[in-house]
């Protein structure tokens, strides 16, 4: 277990697997903490050093205070990476972690080498979907609540979260303009849903159907097709798969050469 010390003076928690170049962020959702990362920091530890940080309210990161914007999450990204020295990194973030990650990815392009998005929402109103409750969002996200992960490891981190955090993190997301923010990327950016996540939904009901952003070389959409908000836990395997096979690509590589097994796969041209 680390920390480090932000501006506020909260101490903000972080976890560090594996070495190898680039280093692998990983960020977290609305529901949750850097604990569902751990498989999957796992499965990259031996080509790659990967890092898993609890956004203030989180976790392990405990804060008196309530992040009053993006620009609050912002700051903690930015003061992790400028603090261990992290340059040339690869963003992995989900929900509340994918907005973080479109936003440094535009603003920080000399620090963010490519990301990975999950469960992004792109669109104003998009927050509808979601309970007030974090447990009852949480619940809603998943599309297998009878799976061990989702009593062991998900719920236990759910009910850490203080109603005014998970409500101030929807908020920081809902208030941003995420379309525009995702015009200013121009890293490699591979956008990952769960058929299942409502917030999935809530981007094609915006676009009738269809997904808001042209697939590029350097920009690639893919669904799993039996997976709700969290495609790393309902389906881990693919997940990881796909996730090496985003890390090996050469430069240049085209992002759209990536797939899933049929099972899983749907994309978007």
């Amino acid at each position: 277990m680390s920390a480090l010390l932000l501006p506020n003076r909260t101490f903000l928690h972080y976890e560090v697997l594996g070495r190898g170049m680039p280093p692998v962020v990983f960020l977290h959702t609305w529901v949750g903490s850097w604990r569902y990362w751990l498989a999957t920091m796992e499965e990259l530890s031996i080509n790659y050093r990967t890092y898993a940080l609890d956004f203030a309210g989180f976790g392990s990161t405990l804060s008196g205070t309530v992040s009053r914007g993006l620009d609050d999450y912002l700051e903690q990204v930015e003061v992790f990476l400028q603090s261990l020295e992290l340059r040339d990194v690869v963003l992995v973030g989900h929900g509340l972690g994918a907005v973080v990650a479109i936003a440094l990815a535009a603003r920080h392009s000399e620090r963010v080498r490519s990301l990975v998005t999950i469960g992004a929402p792109l669109h104003p109103g998009w927050d509808a979907v979601l309970p007030d409750n974090a447990t009852e969002a949480l619940a809603r996200l998943v599309s297998r609540k009878k799976e061990a992960f989702y009593a062991e490891l998900l719920l236990p981190e759910v009910r850490r979260v203080s109603p005014q955090t998970y409500q101030a993190a929807l908020r920081a997301t809902a208030e941003v303009d995420v379309l525009t923010l995702a015009d200013e990327t121009s890293q490699p950016w591979l956008a990952l849903y769960g058929r299942q996540d409502p917030v999935f939904q809530a981007v094609l009901d915006r676009n009738s159907g269809y997904w808001p952003l042209p697939s590029s070389p350097a920009h690639h959409v893919l669904v799993f097709e039996r997976a709700g908000h969290f495609p790393m836990l309902e389906a881990p395997r693919p997940f990881h798969r796909l996730l090496r096979d985003f890390l090996g690509l050469p430069p240049g590589g085209d992002l759209r050469d990536l797939q899933l097994r049929d099972e899983w796969r749907r994309r978007f041209r």
